[in-house]
């Protein structure tokens, strides 16, 4: 009986069937993985980046086979499939291709990562030195201004290039956000080369200071500069107002924005939710994301309170809510009329706060309801 190795070891015989730029690439690839991983495992690259990114690319160039059409792929995920049946069917066979589709393809995986920044981050800095923070961010974005021209005047188009660009001026996040919305199609070289980017310059930082900055300069002690403590309330009211403020002008991130702000210390947790009558005008994907983003900083004692409407039939009834004391709160009517009213029943506002249990519910004289729930993690 003849046995036809290539046909049992499908990698290798994918690599035999390629054109030979296509088969040097993988190789090539192969090794610059296995490369990034060695660096990562030294500490000359950040090891946080390169030894996931090295281990993709190496696993993800060798695990080539031939597919049912005669196509060449791999088991991981297709990203540029587009229509619905063969969506449906690669979801159950391509063991990434759930992940790609539902975080990935609409952005989510952006707002994910900007959450887990934002606990990392703090305000505070901007805030005490805002001048200093906007020169830092100036010069960051020199990149992305040489970047677009120069892209556009070497043949991409203005998607393409603005794509591009963001990788010298924006951070990793922002980048697969801007590539996935501008160029998908380049979506892949886009993320490999900003993440090399970033890891080449995380290593080649203490180089580049030894070379730019002389030695006498380097060994001066810079006197502590004193800043007023900036607290928590004014970080609260900076990041609203800022989060508000580029919503309106740059709706199309407006998910990264509230993700950012909602990226509170992975150790927080809130003992009192006051929902006022948000969810009369948040739609059902809407609440779903809102809650799935509160879940984390609940605990068993967590209370809510929040008001509700008895049916759907109910008037418009927009109120503005205060705290006038620590055991009082404040309700006074609105001198006009809030947009976006998109009611919900009481039995659906169950199923969507699927994260609380509705203790008490309250009948008020204006067919409100007045809302008491806890926890139910």
């Amino acid at each position: 009986m003849d046995i036809n190795f290539l046909n049992i070891f499908q990698g290798l015989a994918t690599l035999a069937d390629s054109e030979p730029k296509i088969m040097i690439g993988r190789i090539f690839l192969m090794c610059l993985g296995v490369l990034l991983i060695y660096l990562g495992k030294k500490g000359i690259l950040e090891a946080l980046l390169m030894i996931p990114m090295g281990l993709g690319m190496a696993t993800v160039n060798a695990a080539v086979l031939f597919l049912d059409d005669g196509r060449k792929g791999t088991l991981f995920l297709d990203p540029l499939i587009n229509n619905t049946e063969q969506l449906m069917t690669m979801l159950q066979i391509d063991w990434l291709q759930p992940i790609y589709t539902f975080t990935f393809s609409n952005g989510l995986i952006a707002c994910l990562v900007f959450m887990g920044i934002g606990v990392l981050l703090d305000v505070g800095f901007v805030m005490a030195r805002p001048f200093t923070s906007m020169f830092i961010a100036l010069c960051a974005e020199i990149g992305t201004v040489i970047t677009l021209p120069l892209a556009v005047w070497m043949g991409l188009s203005v998607s393409d290039a603005a794509a591009t660009a963001t990788i010298g001026g924006a951070d990793g996040p922002m980048i697969l956000f801007t590539a996935l919305i501008l160029s998908k199609e380049l979506f892949v070289p886009i993320t490999v080369v900003a993440y090399l980017y970033l890891g080449l310059t995380y290593g080649g930082y203490p180089w580049l200071i030894k070379l730019m900055v002389p030695r006498h300069i380097r060994g001066m002690k810079m006197p502590v500069e004193k800043t007023r403590e900036i607290s928590s309330t004014e970080k609260l009211v900076f990041a609203v107002i800022a989060n508000v403020i580029l919503c309106l002008l740059f709706p199309v991130a407006a998910p990264l924005f509230f993700s950012r702000l909602m990226a509170f210390p992975a150790d927080t947790r809130f003992d009192i939710c006051l929902f006022w009558d948000i969810f009369n005008y948040l739609r059902r994907d809407e609440i779903t994301a809102f809650i799935d983003t509160l879940r984390p900083f609940l605990h068993t004692r967590t209370l809510a309170h929040g008001f509700a409407l008895h049916n759907v039939r109910t008037p418009q009834h927009d109120a503005a809510y205060g705290i006038s004391a620590p055991d009082t709160l404040s309700v006074r009517q609105r001198d006009t009329r809030l947009p976006g009213y998109s009611p919900h029943p009481q039995s659906r506002l169950k199923s969507l706060l699927r994260c609380f249990h509705f203790d008490r519910c309250v009948l008020l004289a204006d067919s409100r309801l007045e809302l008491l729930l806890s926890a139910r993690l």
